[in-house]
């Protein structure tokens, strides 16, 4: 844990960024150090803190917040629901020519089928194929077997190469959301092999289930592809604790800003599943030109 603040270097930041995992005591002593010098306060949520809603409770004189229960209403997945079958119809006439175009593409230059099935999980844990232009070589994973994709993966095609990073392999994903297996917006669908090691890293990656994947989301536009799962988990369940249906709107025009920047479809940088799992407790002490923040190495250091 952290037991000792050199106070008089944190007096010329301008900001300070609070791992969660501090004590209560220290929390509310540097945020009253903070308030009375002026110094922008940022505090890294737990996941329990996620949970808790804005309205108070009103139970006499406590003041007391009640949890979100990670679901949303009939009437919330109606119109949801409604919407995602309205705006994938109108995407499937607007972007037909160039899905067509895409699939002669992949069949002239790549050669093999061109549309590349996948099983995935979505609401409720339930599995489903998924619909994607093929990007790697056939059989890519017959040797390795399920891995991650890493930055310049020699398994992608030239077509491929393109593809991930103008975002357009994954347009196809329309017809899951025509179908019903997936929304316009929500969590990014996985698959089942990551999935049950992303479960043994954290509970509470199954709450993420409460709503159905999507093609884009907060996470997905918050978050690099090869940043840590736990850290895209963070916005997959604010996302549903605050759901809205204009929330989705914004999310949506939001994507539009993000859809050809190419660090969000870069895969992750030469490192395997259980490194990726196990990193997420190894944050390094960086001080950065105004900001200083205070996380852990690991839970055994002491700063």
């Amino acid at each position: 844990m952290i037991n000792r603040v050199d106070y008089e270097r944190l007096r010329k930041s301008e900001a300070v960024f609070l791992d969660n995992r501090i004590t209560s005591e220290l929390k509310e002593e540097l945020s009253s150090f903070c308030l009375e010098n002026s110094i922008q306060l940022y505090i890294i949520p737990s996941f329990a803190d996620i949970l808790i809603k804005k309205k108070n409770l009103d139970l006499n004189d406590l003041l007391i917040r009640k949890l979100c229960s990670f679901k949303l209403s009939r009437t919330q997945r109606f119109f949801k629901r409604t919407f995602d079958i309205i705006f994938s119809l109108i995407f499937l006439i607007i972007l037909s020519p160039l899905m067509l175009a895409i699939y002669l593409l992949i069949k002239l230059v790549d050669r093999g089928p061109a549309v590349y099935l996948q099983k995935r999980l979505t609401y409720q844990g339930k599995e489903f194929i998924l619909f994607k232009f093929r990007t790697m070589i056939l059989d890519a994973e017959k040797d390795s077997g399920a891995v991650l994709s890493t930055e310049n993966d020699g398994r992608v095609t030239k077509v491929g190469r393109f593809l991930r990073k103008t975002r357009l392999d994954e347009i196809l994903q329309i017809f899951n959301v025509l179908i019903g297996d997936m929304a316009i917006v929500g969590p990014r669908p996985e698959r089942k092999y990551f999935v049950d090691k992303f479960l043994e890293g954290n509970l509470f990656y199954k709450y993420r289930f409460q709503v159905k994947a999507g093609i884009t989301g907060l996470a997905q536009i918050s978050c690099f592809y090869n940043s840590d799962y736990e850290n895209k988990l963070y916005f997959d369940l604010l996302y549903i604790a605050d759901y809205s249906f204009l929330g989705d709107i914004k999310l949506i025009i939001r994507t539009l800003a993000v859809f050809f920047k190419k660090s969000s479809s870069t895969g992750i940088i030469q490192e395997d599943l259980e490194t990726l799992i196990n990193r997420k407790g190894k944050r390094m002490v960086e001080i950065k030109p105004g900001i200083l923040e205070l996380r852990y190495k690991d839970e055994k250091d002491n700063y």
